[in-house]
């Protein structure tokens, strides 16, 4: 009896010691990462291109969960490249360096070698509310929530996610997210220049909201 029970209290004490990494998988169309934000005239849709990321935590206490997940806002597209230009003006340009917001800096939908102060935005993952790993069902979407901290334009805030979680039907131990956030671009101190199309000022929305369809497979190795 003593013998098993120390065979439980080791096999508990080495699962507490090695938490596992699961990283982020990319897709044929990207992360699964898009952002959209609204203005006068529709709609600015971009999708992540390229993103790294991954967690470690323990399967069975997710609470434990620490990572990041970084995009770099070059490999944000849309369908409009002199907009996708604009966009990285706001995120990536240092404003006390540069003629932006003022006036444009895009030259031939690209802004110049080394402006460029800020060249990714970064989600930092502190800690998670989750039932354990051992619990969760293939498509079924069970709530999680994640403690994190957002770094964008040089600024960081923190911020809290309500997601949700399933294993994935077609990588064996895989997980997959689904959510959404918003994000303020006035709390980063990010400018949207405004512009005139047929003499109509066109604004810019202060919020744009982030979809997350990620999957997180287990790191081999």
């Amino acid at each position: 009896m003593r013998r098993a029970l120390l065979i439980a209290f080791l096999a508990a004490a080495a699962r507490a010691e090695a938490p596992q990494v699961y990283r982020l998988v990319q897709g044929a169309a990207g992360p699964g990462i898009s952002v959209s934000l609204h203005y006068t005239f529709g709609t600015h849709e971009v999708r992540a291109l390229r993103a790294t990321g991954e967690v470690r935590f323990d399967p069975d206490a997710p609470e434990s969960m620490r990572g990041s997940l970084r995009v770099p806002i070059d490999d944000l597209k849309s369908d409009n490249a002199e907009r996708d230009c604009h966009m990285r003006e706001a995120l990536g340009l240092d404003y006390a360096r540069s003629a932006f917001p003022r006036d444009h800096v895009c030259a031939g939908n690209a802004i110049p070698p080394g402006m460029v102060a800020y060249p990714e935005i970064a989600l930092e993952v502190r800690g998670a509310q989750s039932p354990p790993v051992a619990t969760l069902s293939v498509g079924k979407e069970t709530p999680v929530s994640l403690d994190a901290t957002w770094s964008l334009h040089g600024v960081s805030r923190p911020a809290k996610f309500a997601l949700t979680v399933s294993r994935d039907a077609k990588t064996p131990g895989a997980l997959r997210i689904h959510g959404s956030a918003q994000i303020r671009l006035q709390d980063f101190g990010v400018v949207v220049k405004s512009a005139t199309i047929v003499f109509v000022t066109s604004s810019v929305d202060e919020t744009a909201t982030v979809q997350f369809d990620l999957t997180l497979a287990p790191a081999r190795g």
